[in-house]
């Protein structure tokens, strides 16, 4: 189950575990206040802040590396170096932690060598622990680490209980967080220890010293300043009594700190074992963490007195309430702040994530004591949340500048909001908000970890047989009426079955089948061309792209504009991914962009030498195909009567309003070839263009046509959004005879699909048009007003037989060198060898980065 669903559904299970050992723990605390008398219980307390302090220094090292260097499948050699380095550096930290708590321990327990020992024990396993926790990370086992955590608690539980009912009394309890420990210890150590190495191979490994320290420097760095408050507040506080009850806010705000702990162990293996993205995973995980903070942010901020005093001292609870609006969002943001760390540690970015970090950290530190020495605790309480709001900003401010504006969670969590709303209204009800405050907290953590809310999140790299993803970015619309050469080739390779999944922009409304493979993402259009403000809104629709993609395939015709291609290499679609970039039309070629692609395909020799003359080495030309299955050989009479036309030979010509753009040539054709044969008519298919100077042509072209006796019964407009498919098949012969091709395609579509028809063709020796003459009647190449078009259009419009034999050679010249089968099968190779090295190139970084 892989990508983003994968990495929530394992945050689920994490989630489950988490809670289950925190009601555990929440009544073993609350027992215990009734087994152990109160000098014990200090004693009990002050030895569990060392170990829960060993264990946060135990989480923030050994295992996040030990998890980073297994998910990502390493060489049996480095990942044995792995093992070992954290297996040494797990011993050496539990050995020096012994010694602390151990000394630490004896003088809390004013003396007690047993104490101390045990505490001592205590300490080194839960290194131990944590660092085999580490491994079944790595592994992906989270079901089992789930497992495994929730019986931590419970050995520790009933172990620590049995032992003071035994008369052991605070060793008892200590020795009971040593068994739950050991009990993890002893369930997934086993594999790990059978790949240990001897030896000090790994401490020549660079690799592993830097991950570390990266890994460390950033955990610490989020603990810091988590607990910065607390540490200032019991330095500095002068009313005790006050920032007791701040502390106990604090305590009941932190809880979405630890869903985000949660979500950060699922999300960091999902990114380091390239299941999912960044630009992915971060919106749906970040959307997740938010839903969850509302509604748990809420509860608290409404928290009624008499549920308060159920579990708080009476003295407590109107502190905590004058102080939850300012601890609640402030936990929220720590939570943010925990779970945006993790996505740049995956990334191993850990300079930006630690200078956001220092930031807050010393914002906190002026704040606070600024704070407290002017306003008291309250004044810490709003240095806290500043500092936790100015973090948590630079972080995603940070993250849209790697990763794009995807990395933002989409709207669909402030429902929650909208859900927590009527615990405001409960609150003087405390059974009734009690019970609905539970029931939303479920089914939101439920919602959001464990059902599927777009399609696009679990969209992941291939693996065990998965197609690839291919974003297919064009510049109109695929969907009909198909009047551009990048939507038609898109067509094409959408319609082929070369085992790519193809995501690409569509009409808002468009029914045309899809493959279930496939992803349509639906825009307006008002035309086949998109205007500026559609342009505007294709850009900003592929700026918040959020999906998984192992490739994006880009069809485009470029115009002369630097700052379009700058914005182009801009978008985070773009430049975070491996980019294949087809070029139509090679009137304008931005090198800048198409240098940075990973190959750059044409459709002609043409193209191809221009761009190898620019110094491009990875060019190769992928013949332009049309479907052979729809366009192929039909009588003229049903088209013609389809389109309303009288029964008589047609000519046709189909382009845009352009100088030099060919219309004229066929005007002039018609009118020569009308000598001979007066019932001749000319077929005209003109694509609007936006300006005054494409209406300037057209009345130019009707003042031609005149002049040249062709009167309204001779020549047929069928306008902007002609049936192109009826009008082939409803004449004799296609004319194109531009002065130059322009930004149409270099092979423009019109004249294969009329070859896939049966149609001949006639052009004119310019750009690319030469190479589709194969020396058969189905082309003619020949410069306008040239003789030779005359007689070659004569030919067949006078002799059926002629007319024959050149339809047969126009079928064959399609079938051998224009299907679209074909070119989808080569570009089905392009993209598996681009995928190719794009592997090699990222196992021999890891190979890199293992070895150092």
């Amino acid at each position: 189950m892989p990508g983003v669903v994968a990495i929530r559904r394992n945050a689920g299970w994490l989630t489950i575990s988490a809670l289950i050992g925190g009601g555990l723990n929440f009544l073993y605390a609350l027992g215990l206040t009734w087994l152990l008398p109160v000098r014990d219980y200090a004693a009990f307390a002050g030895t569990q802040a060392l170990l829960v302090v060993c264990g946060t220094a135990a989480a923030a090292s050994a295992p996040w590396m030990l998890s980073q260097r297994l998910a990502r499948n390493p060489p049996p050699a480095a990942r044995r170096d792995a093992i070992s380095f954290a297996v040494f550096l797990t011993l050496a930290q539990g050995l020096l932690a012994a010694l602390l708590v151990g000394a630490l321990a004896a003088a809390i327990g004013h003396g007690s060598l047993l104490l101390a020992a045990v505490a001592a024990s205590a300490a080194f396993s839960i290194f131990a622990a944590t660092t085999s926790a580490g491994y079944l990370q790595g592994r992906q086992r989270f079901a089992r680490l789930a497992v495994l955590l929730a019986g931590e608690v419970g050995v520790k539980v009933v172990s620590g209980v049995l032992l003071v009912l035994a008369g052991a009394g605070v060793a008892g309890v200590v020795a009971g967080i040593a068994l739950g420990a050991v009990a993890v210890t002893l369930a997934a150590a086993p594999p790990m220890l059978r790949d240990l190495e001897a030896g000090v191979r790994w401490l020549r490994d660079r690799g592993l010293w830097r991950l570390l320290l990266g890994l460390s420097g950033v955990q610490v760095g989020v603990v810091v300043l988590c607990n910065l408050d607390l540490v200032l507040g019991s330095l500095l506080a002068r009313d005790s009594a006050g920032f007791a009850g701040y502390q106990v806010a604090v305590v009941l705000s932190r809880v979405p700190f630890y869903l985000a702990s949660s979500l950060s162990v699922a999300v960091f293996t999902g990114l380091v074992s390239r299941k999912s993205r960044t630009s992915a995973a971060m919106g749906p995980m970040v959307g997740i963490l938010i839903a969850s903070t509302i509604v748990v942010g809420v509860s608290v901020a409404t928290l009624p007195l008499p549920v308060a005093r159920v579990f708080l001292p009476h003295s407590y609870p109107s502190t905590v309430e004058s102080l939850v609006p300012y601890t609640a969002p402030a936990g929220a943001l720590a939570a943010l702040t925990n779970l945006g760390t993790t996505f740049f540690q995956a990334e191993g970015r850990f300079s930006a994530a630690c200078m956001a970090l220092a930031v807050g950290i010393l914002a906190l530190s002026v704040g606070g004591v600024a704070g407290l020495s002017l306003l008291g605790v309250r004044g810490l309480a709003y240095a806290a949340l500043g500092a936790q709001l100015l973090t948590a900003i630079l972080l995603l401010g940070l993250a849209v500048r790697y990763w794009g504006l995807a990395v933002l969670p989409r709207p669909w969590p402030l429902a929650a909001s909208v859900a927590a709303l009527p615990l405001f209204v409960l609150r003087p009800l405390p059974a009734v908000w009690a019970a609905y405050s539970c029931v939303l907290c479920l089914a939101v953590g439920w919602q959001t970890l464990f059902r599927r809310h777009d399609a696009g999140d679990d969209q992941a790299l291939p693996q065990g047989g998965r197609s690839p993803r291919v974003y297919l970015l064009t510049v109109g619309p695929i969907s009909p009426p198909w009047n551009g050469a990048d939507t038609n080739l898109g067509r094409a390779l959408v319609n082929a079955e070369i085992g790519v999944s193809f995501t690409f922009l569509g009409q808002l409304g468009d029914t045309t089948r899809l493959a279930p493979e496939h992803r349509r993402i639906e825009l307006s259009f008002a035309t086949g061309i998109p205007t500026p403000r559609e342009q505007l809104r294709i850009l900003g629709r592929i700026a918040v792209e959020h999906g998984d993609y192992e490739l994006v395939h880009m069809i485009a015709t470029f115009g002369r504009s630097r700052l379009r291609e700058e914005l182009l290499w801009a978008l985070p679609l773009i430049r975070n991914h491996p980019l294949v970039v087809t070029c139509p039309n090679g009137d304008y070629l931005p090198q800048g962009l198409l240098g940075r692609a990973r190959e750059v395909v044409t459709v002609s020799a043409h193209t191809e030498q221009r761009l190898r003359g620019l110094g491009l080495e990875r060019v190769r030309r992928i013949a332009p195909g049309v479907d052979l299955k729809t366009f192929r050989p039909q009588p003229a009479a049903e088209a013609q009567r389809r389109l309303g036309l009288e029964p008589r030979p047609y000519l046709l010509f189909a382009g845009h309003h352009d100088p030099g753009g060919g219309l004229d040539a066929a005007l002039r054709l018609t009118g020569e070839l009308r000598a001979d044969f007066p019932g001749l008519g000319l077929l005209t298919a003109m694509r609007s263009r936006p300006g005054r100077e494409h209406a300037r042509e057209r009345e130019r072209a009707r003042a031609l046509a005149a002049d040249l006796g062709l009167e309204a019964g001779s020549v047929f407009d069928l306008g902007p959004f002609a049936d192109i498919p009826r009008a082939l098949q409803a004449c004799r012969a296609v004319l194109f005879q531009p002065l130059r091709v322009g930004r149409k395609m270099d092979l423009p579509m019109v004249l294969l699909e009329a070859l896939a028809f049966g149609r001949p063709i006639i052009v004119s020796p310019v750009d690319a048009l030469p190479e589709l003459a194969d020396g058969s009647p189905a082309v003619t190449v020949c410069e306008p007003g040239d003789r030779a078009a005359l007689e070659a259009a004569g030919r067949l419009l006078d002799s059926e037989a002629a007319f024959d034999q050149g339809s047969a050679a126009a079928r064959r010249l399609a079938e051998c060198r224009y299907s679209a089968t074909a070119m989808a099968d080569a570009y089905s190779q392009l993209y598996a060898q681009v995928l190719g090295r794009e592997a090699a190139a990222s196992a021999a970084r890891e190979l890199a980065e293992a070895v150092g």
